[in-house]
């Protein structure tokens, strides 16, 4: 289920911010809080009633008025307390449908945007860890027949720092690069079955950039019968099962404060959610 979300997610993230791709964060991120208030208000439209909504909050207050007269007598204080407890629960059971609704909608869309706004990409000359992790046992000897692994680094804008070095027996393999230019370089893993590449994102503006990368989404061909001059070589190990690459954490500057991205993503669409429901005529608290 959650990788059904995950995978919606990226396509919806694809379609709506692949024309942004390059350009500035800060306007994406308005665009999709901007579309995520839409989403709530349609929501709140289709599945509760406005009426009902207002009329609960309205009793709400009326009955802590109630409450705030009452306040000298006891027995009164106790049961216009009750009444306010159960106003509360009408005010609850008003909202739970347009709620669910809105965060069955919104699921797959903050699922896709964290892969854009989550993390930044790399800038040029910032150390790119790799991590490579495999599936299989590394004791198992592979036949004679198989080509070892490699990783082909384009070397006109990557460089290979420091690499392999291998974790948990030898399943995870991770490789420290360098970037001399901003762009989108790709790079190419090769196994004895598989073609895969691995795509990074350096340099400004807005690019996707997921810490993780399953090998089925990776793979484009089967190998080519032979390694190309100037690959790093690695020892065989049975199969690819996923990349991770360690993008470091995009921060948003707002008065002073270093925010994480879900804060300002919040903050605008309940902006946009209100400025919007008097225009949409839909009650959303």
């Amino acid at each position: 289920m959650t990788s059904l979300i995950q995978r919606t997610g990226d396509l919806l993230a694809w379609i709506l911010l692949g024309p942004w791709e390059g350009g500035s964060v800060d306007l994406a991120l308005c665009a999709m809080s901007l579309l995520a208030a839409v989403l709530i208000l349609f929501a709140f439209r289709i599945a509760g009633q406005s009426q009902q909504i207002v009329a609960a909050r309205r009793l709400i207050v009326a009955r802590m008025l109630e409450l705030l007269f009452l306040r000298h007598d006891p027995k009164a204080s106790l049961w216009a307390g009750v009444r306010v407890v159960s106003a509360n629960l009408r005010y609850i059971r008003a909202l739970f449908l347009p709620t669910l609704a809105s965060g069955l909608l919104l699921t797959p869309l903050l699922a896709g945007m964290s892969n854009w706004f989550a993390q930044r990409p790399f800038v040029v000359g910032e150390p790119i860890v790799v991590e490579l992790r495999m599936t299989g046992d590394r004791d198992r000897l592979a036949p004679a027949s198989a080509k070892p692994m490699t990783l082909q680094v384009p070397t006109d804008v990557l460089s290979l720092e420091l690499g392999p070095i291998r974790f948990s027996e030898g399943r995870e393999v991770c490789y420290r690069l360098m970037a001399h230019s901003a762009g989108s370089p790709r790079l190419t893993v090769t196994d004895d079955r598989h073609r895969y590449e691995i795509p990074l994102a350096v340099g400004a503006g807005l690019q996707p950039t997921p810490l993780v990368w399953s090998a089925d989404a990776l793979r484009v061909s089967s190998p080519p019968s032979a390694t190309r001059p100037g690959d790093v070589m690695n020892t065989v190990i049975e199969q690819l099962d996923e990349v991770r690459i360690y993008y470091p954490a995009r921060q948003f500057t707002c008065w002073g404060w270093d925010l994480n991205w879900i804060w300002p993503s919040v903050g605008l669409t309940m902006l946009f959610s209100l400025l919007l429901s008097r225009w949409m005529r839909t009650a959303i608290f």
